[in-house]
Parts: C-alpha cells; structure tokens; sequence
C-alpha cells in the first residue's frame, strides 16, 4: 500500500527491516539509526533534490501544489527537499527530482459525460461484475490514466529545455497497484529510461529503484548508508 511502499523506495530498504509497514502510522517516530532517507544522503553529498507534483496535476477538481511525502516515520520535509523546483539548481550541479501524478489515484476525475460506445467496448476483468456502474468507474480510471502521459509529457519537455533529457535517469512507478479491489497492494510494470533508450523495463521492486541509481551515479558509500553493507552483495531476493 502507498505510505509502506513510500516508506521503502525513500529508505531504499525493505519497510519490514525498518517496522514501517504498517500502512498510514498514526504516530510516526523519528528513523532509528543507521538510516536516512536517499534525498537527504544525496543533498548530503551535494546534490539538489526536489519533490513536487507534476505540473498541472488536479485532484478533487482542484490544483494541487504540495508535493506528498506520506512516510510513515517522522519527518521535516525541508529538510529533506530543496524545494519543488529541479531548475533551481546551480550550473552543472546533480539534481533528484521526485514527481507526483495524483489523477490515477481515487477519487478520479469524474467525466461530465460519458462515451457510450467506449462504454461498450470496455473488457471488464474477469473478477468483477459485468455492471453499469463497474463499466464507468473503470471508464473514469482509464480516462485518469491518460492524463498520466500529458504530465509525464510535460516533465520530460522541461528536461529537454534544461538540455539534460538524454543525461538523466528516468524512473516511473506507482506507489501501489490499480485502485480496484484485490489489486491496490500490487505492484506493477515499472521502466527505467537513461540515454535516450531503456535501460530496463519490467517488474522491480521498488527498493531497487535508489539501488539502481546510486550505483549508476557512482555513490557506492551512500548505497552502503542506505541499504548497509551486508545487502550489498546478493545472488538472489528470498
């Protein structure tokens, strides 16, 4: 679920070798030592690192403009953050910019109509009812998720403007699986694009995300702050 698998990406360990599994911590606890989140070993290092929501992003009919965090342990986001904007950076200096989409997630963007014909056309899986009311909330969801490429499309334009778009690592996941019964905890297909080509696509687990980059950036210490020195060499994930 969302603030467990939050709490694991940002660690870059699994939310079971922290106790942050239980999903939306009434009171969170500040991280017992050796951990730290990745975005504060990055700006530790030097880096600028944001988090902000995707521009444009709408929920509840309303602009939203606070960039989510929802960890389950304690925390102060600026101290975390740099801010919301990845430009702001000094010339030349590595940057780490989080991005949020919030309109695959409930409550969706209800249309103000509805395409009959789509309506019908729509493959309702298997393990839900064929109903008039599942074939509009599925409706709804798939119109939320193609707002996803129009603010993805935005992102990437802003990393073309920068002259950095072939130069940056580009990861994107969900924070848990479709918003439909019996799948919220799933985690799906993830790509991770670097040079213009992919680099990887496919499933992964979300703590290797900051596994991945850390090595690729070449900042082996701080993969070894983050996930310790025992996991770093593994033959297989039990």
């Amino acid at each position: 679920v969302c603030s467990a698998s939050r709490s694991a990406f940002i660690l870059g360990c699994y939310q079971t070798t922290t106790g942050l599994h239980p999903h939306d911590a009434e009171n969170p606890q500040p991280l017992p030592p050796p951990f730290k989140p990745v975005p504060t070993l990055l700006r530790e290092a030097g880096w600028f690192v944001t988090n902000a929501v995707a521009p444009g992003t709408v929920r509840s009919g309303k602009v939203i403009k606070k960039g989510k965090t929802h960890y389950n342990f304690k925390h102060d986001a600026a101290e975390m953050y740099d801010g919301d904007d990845w430009r702001k950076r000094k010339p030349g200096q590595p940057f780490f910019a989080q991005f949020q989409i919030a309109e695959p997630h409930r409550p969706f963007p209800i249309p103000e109509r509805y395409d009959e014909k789509k309506l019908r056309a729509l493959q309702v899986p298997p393990n839900y009812p064929d109903h008039p009311l599942v074939r509009r909330d599925w409706y709804a969801y798939h119109r939320s998720v193609e707002m996803v490429d129009q603010r993805v499309g935005v992102i990437l334009d802003q990393l073309k403007e920068e002259g950095v778009l072939d130069s940056t690592v580009i990861m994107f996941f969900a924070d848990h699986g479709r918003p439909e019964p019996r799948v919220v905890v799933v985690r799906l297909g993830e790509a991770v694009r670097l040079d213009g080509a992919a680099l990887r696509e496919g499933l992964r687990i979300e703590v290797e995300h900051h596994r991945a980059l850390l090595q690729r950036v070449g900042q082996r210490e701080l993969l070894r702050l983050a996930v310790g020195e025992q996991h770093l060499q593994r033959d297989a994930i039990g």
